[in-house]
């Protein structure tokens, strides 16, 4: 699976993105940075400065999933629910995983770098959520600059694009 290179331009990610026909949104602001859920209740865990990017695809990409940082109160919802694991010590002590399907998700994050993106926002501070025809990426700031770069969102995005079940 790689960043399909007609959905991909370093020098214009969002221009390209649009003449692939995805919307691109992109807003500053506090956003929920995390949530757990238990027993169909979400609690949120906290708020953080940022930029919020939102898509909307022509197409679906075929996966309902999101991207959250680990923390003690997400570990202490294991024991409720059950997270998926990827086998890859560093991912999976730093994100955790909201998916619909299991063994989708863990197909989806074969890609090295978008897996690699992910762990980069999510251990920001930032979350990422992908689902059906729409993709979010929240991306924390240091101080009064966000920690994300247009062309990494653009990648995330082109590789979720380019997925297929």
């Amino acid at each position: 699976m790689s960043t399909s290179p007609e959905h991909y331009d370093e020098a214009d990610p969002f221009g390209a993105l649009e003449r692939a026909g995805v919307t691109v949104e992109r807003d500053g602001g506090t956003f929920t940075s995390s949530t757990i859920e238990i027993s169909g209740i979400s609690i949120p865990l906290g708020t953080t400065a940022g930029e919020r990017f939102a898509f909307t695809l022509p197409d679906s990409a075929n996966i309902t999933v999101a991207f959250g940082k680990e923390g003690v109160l997400k570990k202490l919802s294991k024991v409720f629910t059950k997270e998926p694991q990827i086998g890859d010590q560093e991912f999976d002590d730093n994100v955790y995983i909201t998916a619909k399907d299991e063994t989708l998700t863990k197909r989806f994050l074969d890609n090295e770098d978008l897996k690699a993106l992910i762990l980069e926002f999510v251990s920001g501070g930032g979350l990422v959520i992908i689902g059906d025809t729409k993709i979010e990426v929240h991306a924390a700031n240091k101080g009064t600059v966000s920690t994300a770069k247009d062309s990494d969102v653009a990648r995330l995005v082109c590789h979720a694009m380019a997925f297929r079940e």
